[in-house]
């Protein structure tokens, strides 16, 4: 069940404050954290009218930030243990299964905290529009599956862990080169965005979590203090003049400790759209 409100004020159509708040009630959490609350309160300025700065070159120019908290609920039966009743019998009689995770009676929600600031400038008549977005945003709480020793009897438990930041950078550049009286015009359109992530807490006693391992023995992990999906694996030796070293097999050497290969996230994202 959730409840939603949102108000917005205006000062002479120039200056905005928006304002939203929303409660969600989940049965999948635990039972005394049913309910969770995230608002959040974003603002917006159009200086070129509130200052009269209008021009031939200066089109239209606003800035703008935010604040905002965005919250989710579990997956069923996270918070319960029991039994599970087999599809296949034994001696013609049907059995039960206990599950191999540990539910987490106290399970809460998932939050994500995010502050964001921004700029729309245009500009000779419309003609050309930047705008630019920088983010930073924190998610806690986060719902996660952890690995346990196999002699407890289970394989896994269900936890409330980590804090993961992202933080970038979004620049979208548009523009209308050829714009002729016969109709025939030329707009293109640029968009440039950047994201670092950073593990900054896991679970307690927890430094890294494993999300995945490739066919090549190397292995994808949120480790503390580093970026979130970096690759860990034995780098090729290699000799002083940057050639990989060669066993007498015929197979290539590797070095003996672990290292950051690379990250499953690109260093930046981008596109050029053109329309005739």
């Amino acid at each position: 069940q959730s409840v939603y409100r949102s108000g917005e004020i205006g000062f002479k159509n120039y200056l905005f404050l928006n304002i939203t708040g929303r409660n969600d009630w989940s049965s999948t959490l635990g039972e005394n954290n049913y309910s969770f609350f995230y608002p959040s309160v974003s603002s917006s300025f159009i200086f070129t009218d509130a200052l009269n700065m209008h021009s031939k070159v200066l089109t239209f120019g606003k800035i703008r930030a935010s604040y905002a908290l965005a919250g989710n609920d579990g997956a069923v039966y996270l918070t319960q243990t029991g039994y599970t009743l087999g599809s296949t019998p034994f001696n013609g009689q049907s059995f039960a299964y206990q599950s191999n995770t540990i539910a987490l009676f106290d399970l809460k929600n998932e939050l994500k905290k995010s502050v964001e600031f921004g700029t729309d400038l245009r500009f000779f008549g419309d003609r050309i529009g930047l705008d630019v977005t920088y983010y930073k945003s924190n998610t806690e709480n986060q719902i996660v599956p952890i690995t346990v020793s196999a002699a407890s009897g289970y394989t896994t438990k269900i936890g409330n862990a980590g804090n993961i930041e992202n933080k970038g950078i979004e620049i979208s550049l548009r523009a209308t080169p050829v714009q002729l009286v016969n109709g025939l015009t030329w707009d293109l359109a640029f968009n440039y965005a950047r994201n670092q992530s950073k593990v900054i807490e896991l679970a307690p006693g927890i430094e890294t979590f494993f999300l995945n391992e490739t066919s090549q023995a190397a292995q994808i992990e949120a480790r503390v203090g580093e970026r979130f999906g970096n690759i860990i694996g034995y780098k090729y030796k290699r000799a002083p003049d940057g050639q990989i070293i060669v066993a007498e097999n015929g197979s290539y050497m590797r070095e003996n400790e672990l290292s950051i290969l690379g990250n499953v996230t690109p260093k930046w994202i981008g596109g050029l759209n053109n329309t005739v």
